[in-house]
């Protein structure tokens, strides 16, 4: 029941971004191809995105060579179909994407009537392999189950190797050490927009203290950051 209430109120998405980074996006990305049974690639096809938990849903349509692009998505578990006349439906569901994250899915539709539908269930991979970029994510299910000191969000870090949480010992917010680096490098984000405290520094923290029920994902980054 935690897990789903946690859906149910989620808010924000946390990034905290060690080292020199400088601005990441706080929303997920999901692009692949569609194809028919040959491999021939399928123009014009409605590919729709919804999100699970929200019931939002997005809608693109698959250009001259089958690929189709969705950016901005609210992090979550999502469902994927796409139709064409003269070709069975396809419906993928139950796969996640993190904040911050790009996930590949290509698409292979076969020739028979559009009512028919082949549904498909599965997670996203383990590994991003759209990017170089070094960090990790904690999920929901982790800020929920395990404890934390605080019960502050950003405790979590310490769970990322190379990461150490830093407890604020004044008024500022929590911060951390990326790779034995100075807290002065450090960038804070909320929802993809600068959460930095423009009075202390980063060194101090952010400045909006995120409650831990809010945060869907919180990801840090901390080296080889995509343009």
């Amino acid at each position: 029941m935690a897990r789903r209430l946690l859906c149910l109120w989620t808010v924000a998405a946390l990034i905290a971004m060690g080292t020199t980074a400088l601005g990441q996006q706080g929303r997920s990305e999901l692009r692949g191809r569609v194809t028919d049974d040959t491999g021939g690639a399928l123009p014009g096809v409605s590919v729709v995105i919804t999100n699970q938990d929200t019931g939002t849903f997005r809608e693109v349509i698959t250009s001259g060579d089958g690929t189709f692009f969705a950016a901005q998505l609210i992090p979550g578990v999502f469902t994927i179909s796409a139709e064409l006349a003269g070709f069975r439906g396809f419906q993928r569901t139950d796969f996640a994407i993190g904040v911050g994250n790009t996930l590949d899915i290509d698409i292979v539709l076969e020739i028979g009537a559009l009512e028919e539908t082949i549904t498909v269930s599965g997670q996203a991979p383990l590994v991003d392999l759209t990017s170089a970029e070094v960090g990790g994510t904690v999920s929901s299910q982790e800020l929920v189950e395990l404890p934390t000191l605080n019960r502050s969000a950003f405790a979590a870090v310490a769970l990322l190797p190379g990461i150490q949480f830093q407890p604020s010992s004044s008024l500022g917010n929590d911060t951390m050490i990326a790779n034995g680096q100075t807290p002065n490098g450090n960038s804070m984000g909320v929802d993809g927009a600068t959460n930095n405290d423009d009075i202390s520094g980063s060194g101090a923290g952010g400045q909006v203290r995120v409650p831990l029920e809010s945060v869907h994902d919180f990801k840090v980054l901390s080296n080889q950051f995509d343009a």
